[in-house]
């Protein structure tokens, strides 16, 4: 103990330099150990690591070995990884090993080429997680390619509403259709042989039939109906004719038509059409011809001269008789036009051309208002359905004008003219409209006797379209068929065509009556892979103008006719279609056959239209 205390005293360390001194020893131990310690756990760390990228690797590996097999194989997606049956394949959504989680995503660069990314999870500690993820780009070396792009791959297909053109090596377009325009009329201009010899006179319609009296010579047949079909050009054909009476003029209804006559003892003849013998009549007093005669549910009407007369049709066999007491007009009647409870009558009268008579009550009619403009004599009137306006043809006049619209909402006194119009010459024999829209006159004479009136605005009408008919016309009626159709029908002097069929319509398309039907489609060719193949994508080249569209579907079969098989889009049912023509992948759904078959669908707004110039499928056997 003295030893130790001489030492102590001898060296001359204190108690707080000997404490200090072991502070520091401390310190430094445990720095040694930390180091010791940091340098295990890194250790540990970069073998989690290895043990992470060698996974991820190993699942661009195993990715690359599913491609080797077949390319079709890679479907867009996440996916884990499995063995089965000695081969790697895609299962779930991602594999598990120790502690690591692995997924591989496959996405599209284009038809033949797949991003490729392999990612391992871990947790690194309880606060952090370690992630290592490997690229790679995947090319199928065995991808085969169907195109269609020259006018023989295009010719090998069907069309609907499409064809095949030759522009640039070969593409498919929408072909070009007729708009019908009242404005333009020679695009849909048809022309028939009435039979017998006879020159028509007057003529009258209903949707699919046409009822045609010839009475401008002795010669010919008094009466006949005629069916025409909606076919473009339309099929006209006689069901049968009646013969007998010089005709004045002719209507027609569902089972019954009649005549107006120039025979004393039957001023009007009523015909059955399914014998087409006389089977009725109306003798008006007098000795007087038959010049105009219309019918309306019950009643008939006609006019002898200056008198309006009704007649009882309650039964058409018979004699006929007359209701109540004939209406005398400022002139004689050449025209009726009914429209509702109100017959409208040109009149030949230079001073009161037309004249309304209300038939509301064919027992006590009564004329309740007129029409005076400043023309000729009347010669044919046309009354609107709505009744609200009546259009009004006179007699030609060097210095005054032919055709006139009169305002006949009001119908009583005066009706006020709205518009009027010269006919350059022609002196007008008939006038029909067309809704609110159009009117046409025809007539002889001058240098058009078809003659087409724009009247949507009628602060200012205008001649919009016109023909030349040599021998001039005699009558004409309009008529819009049970498909939507309208047509209008003339009777000429042609004795070797007499009757004239006009289609009509509001116009459309890129002009002169031609356009783009609204839609159509292509089917193309059925192609042969060989062998079951898978599918990959389809893409095209088109041009698109604004307001059309082309959308596409694919189909495929074990069997080259493929009629039986459903197409599809995108979701591998009929209800989607492929629309980026930079290419989309095709589905799970029509995998593994040999045989498939494109169709494109076209929409068009009249003026432009889509073009398809290539196709092309990518497919691996």
């Amino acid at each position: 103990m003295q030893r130790v205390r001489s030492f102590i005293k001898t060296k001359g360390y204190s108690i707080v330099e000997i404490l200090l001194a072991v502070s520091i020893f401390a310190i430094s131990v445990t720095g040694l150990i930390g180091t010791l310690v940091y340098g295990q756990q890194s250790a540990a760390l970069a073998g989690t690591r290895a043990r992470a990228a060698y996974l991820a690797e190993e699942g661009l590996e195993a990715v690359r070995n599913i491609r080797d097999d077949s390319f079709i194989n890679l479907v867009d997606g996440t996916y884990g990884l499995a063995i089965q049956s000695g081969q790697w394949i895609l299962s779930g959504s991602s594999d598990t090993t120790d502690i690591f989680t692995r997924s591989v995503t496959i996405s599209s660069i284009d038809a033949s080429t797949k991003r490729i990314v392999s990612t391992v999870t871990w947790k690194q500690t309880e606060q952090r997680d370690g992630t290592i993820s490997l690229t790679s780009y995947l090319s199928s070396w065995t991808t085969s390619i169907w195109e269609d792009t020259t006018q023989s791959d295009f010719n090998a297909g069907s069309h609907n509403n499409t064809v095949v053109t030759n522009s640039s090596g070969g593409e498919v377009k929408l072909g070009t259709v007729i708009y019908a325009d009242w404005c333009n009329p020679s695009i849909t201009l048809n022309a028939y042989n009435l039979p017998g010899q006879g020159i028509a006179e007057s003529i009258t319609a209903i949707p699919g039939e046409i009822f045609i009296g010839t009475g401008a010579n002795a010669s010919g047949l008094s009466f006949a109906d005629l069916t025409v079909t909606s076919a473009d050009p339309p099929v006209v054909t006689t069901v049968g004719t009646f013969d007998g009476d010089k005709t004045n003029d002719v209507f027609g209804e569902d089972l019954y038509g009649y005549i107006a006559t120039d025979t004393n003892s039957s001023e009007v003849v009523i015909i059955s059409l399914s014998t087409f013998l006389q089977v009725g009549f109306f003798n008006a007093p007098g000795s007087g011809d038959g010049t105009a005669v219309a019918t309306s549910g019950n009643y008939g009407f006609m006019t002898d001269g200056s008198n309006f007369y009704a007649f009882d049709l309650s039964s058409k066999t018979g004699s006929r008789a007359q209701v109540g007491s004939a209406v005398s007009l400022a002139g004689t009647g050449v025209s009726i036009s009914i429209s509702g409870t109100y017959a409208y009558v040109a009149v030949s009268n230079a001073t009161t051309q037309m004249q309304v008579i209300n038939i509301s009550n064919p027992a006590s009619m009564s004329v309740v208002a007129n029409a005076q403009v400043n023309g000729g004599v009347g010669t044919d009137v046309f009354a609107r359905a709505d009744g609200n306006r009546a259009y009004l043809v006179t007699a030609s006049d060097a210095s005054k004008p032919e055709f006139h619209i009169i305002n006949s909402t009001t119908k009583s006194g005066t009706m006020p003219v709205t518009a009027t119009a010269d006919t350059s010459g022609m002196a007008p024999k008939g006038v029909t409209a067309i809704s609110d829209q159009r009117a046409i006159v025809v007539g002889t004479g001058g240098t058009q006797q078809y003659q087409v009136f724009n009247i949507e605005n009628e602060g200012n009408i205008s001649k919009c379209g016109g023909l030349a008919l040599s021998t001039g016309a005699n009558e004409i009626t309009s008529v819009s068929d049970f498909n939507g159709n309208a047509y209008s029908y003339i009777v000429t002097q042609d004795t070797s065509s007499e009757l004239k069929v006009i289609r009509g319509g509001p116009g459309g398309g890129f002009g002169g009556g031609l356009g783009y039907p609204m839609s159509g489609d292509f089917t193309s060719r059925v192609f042969d892979t060989g062998m079951s193949a898978g599918y990959l994508a389809i893409s095209w080249v088109n041009t698109v103008p604004s307001g059309t569209d082309l959308r596409l579907q694919i189909r495929t079969g074990n069997s080259s006719d493929l009629s039986a098989v459903a197409w599809s889009g995108p979701d591998g049912t009929a209800s989607t279609y492929f629309t980026s023509e930079n290419g989309e992948l095709l589905p799970q759904a029509i995998q593994n056959k040999r045989y498939v078959q494109y169709k494109a669908f076209y929409t068009s707004d009249s003026i432009s239209t889509p073009i398809l110039e290539s196709v092309r499928v990518n497919y691996e056997n």
